[in-house]
């Protein structure tokens, strides 16, 4: 069975042909086709037999038949793919393939209950990882991760992978510690496997987006049609007006109380920079998603005003191109992407749906040179902490009618 819509593995490989996922994989490893495919789909096979090639479970046993043909015989594998429809996409190596027992269910295999209760044993069995405390479960006396799995998709970081978890030198490694790499900070092999998925798998979704240097993931607690129009909040994409019309729905839907979040729904935001090999944490934010929805609304209602034939609808946070066209870039040295101040789009994000306050001093200094409408935001914010000085020769705002009638604006608001 070929899944054309879930993308790429959540598990990334390492290139090394030896890390086949279980049950599921590229058509390189499920099939072994592409390159260096008779080394993946061995290694493909040797995944099953390890972890649930003992149980007596008669679609495995079909599969574990076919693949083990498919590996050997070379004649009925150009036989079998010659009957295929997607022959020639599945010889790319590139398509996820998983696989279903055709006189069952329309459970995949990789789904089966005998299966999945066969893996948790294995999974579970002492095995020769050092034990110790998982910081992420609290659970004591599990297997340690010692290398975690690494995380593709953040921007900058190197094409092979990154992990936010490693340790290649003394510096860094604890007293007794000393090349224990993991067990410097124990997380634990189901811990470590969960989150790396995870990462993956929202680095390559639509919950992610670039902001600044930034790459931002978000989630619900509860699945909600807000993950799927988050994104287009910000603008992240080059079409400024891409998915105008969800986000002009979402924005009717909460100014109209017509937006359904139950307040036990909470919505994450997590943050990830490149730091040369490894992966750091630029910020994380968790948040009631009721109270997410109505500081989405603000910002708008801050940034509301009368625009030019050629202007977004909806301004964007973030954008590279044209130099300037963004906050965070109009915040940059020459209105260039590379020159946004470090944790600048942090602090932003922080202000605007997470303490729904004024904008960083970075972004304050810098307000003769801003959008009109981030101009507008920034004085409509601060009547909060107290507005400027109204403008004048010697303010840095600039003298004109615009940022008078903007400051005028942002000062009725205070009462």
């Amino acid at each position: 069975m070929r899944l054309p819509n879930i993308g790429k593995q959540a598990t990334r490989h390492n290139n090394s042909g030896k890390d086949a996922n279980l049950l599921w994989d590229n058509a390189s490893f499920a099939f072994g086709l592409g390159k260096n495919g008779n080394q993946k789909l061995a290694c493909f096979i040797e995944t099953i037999e390890h972890w649930v090639g003992g149980i007596e479970d008669r679609a495995l046993l079909a599969l574990l038949t076919f693949l083990r043909r498919f590996r050997d015989d070379f004649e009925y594998r150009n036989d079998t793919l010659s009957h295929w429809a997607d022959s020639e996409v599945l010889a790319t190596g590139q398509p996820v393939v998983a696989f279903r027992y055709v006189d069952d269910d329309t459970s995949l295999i990789c789904q089966r209950q005998a299966v999945r209760e066969a893996f948790q044993i294995a999974f579970e069995a002492p095995q020769a990882a050092p034990t110790g405390a998982c910081l992420i479960s609290g659970k004591t006396g599990v297997p340690i991760q010692l290398s975690h799995p690494v995380i593709k998709g953040v921007w900058k970081a190197q094409v092979s992978g990154a992990s936010i978890v490693s340790f290649n030198a003394r510096a860094y490694e604890s007293y007794g510690k000393a090349e224990r790499q993991g067990e410097n900070a124990p997380v634990s092999i189901q811990a470590a496997s969960a989150y790396t998925k995870a990462l993956n798998h929202l680095l390559k979704s639509r919950q992610h987006l670039l902001v600044g240097d930034t790459s931002t993931i978000f989630w619900a607690q509860q699945h909600t049609s807000f993950e799927d129009v988050f994104a287009q909040v910000f603008g992240g994409g080059d079409n400024p007006d891409e998915g105008a019309e969800e986000v002009r729905a979402l924005y009717r839907s909460i100014k109209n109380g017509q937006f359904s979040s139950t307040h036990n729904n909470s919505f994450y935001t997590l943050g990830l920079v490149s730091n040369e090999a490894r992966i750091s944490i630029r910020f994380w934010h968790v948040a009631p998603l009721s109270e997410i929805a109505l500081r989405v609304t603000d910002w708008f209602d801050d940034l509301s005003l009368a625009r030019g034939q050629d202007d977004p609808e909806f301004p964007p946070l973030y954008r590279a191109f044209p130099p300037g066209s963004s906050l965070l870039t109009a915040c940059a040295a020459q209105g260039k992407a590379d020159n946004i101040p470090p944790r600048l789009s942090g602090d932003i994000m922080r202000a605007i749906i997470f303490n729904g306050t004024t904008f960083p001093a970075t972004v304050q200094r810098r307000c003769s040179t801003l959008p009109r409408r981030t101009t507008r935001h920034l004085l409509a914010r601060s009547r909060d902490q107290g507005l400027p000085q109204s403008p004048d020769s010697k303010s840095r705002f600039p003298q004109s009618d615009f940022r008078e009638g903007v400051f005028k604006d942002a000062r009725s608001r205070q009462h």
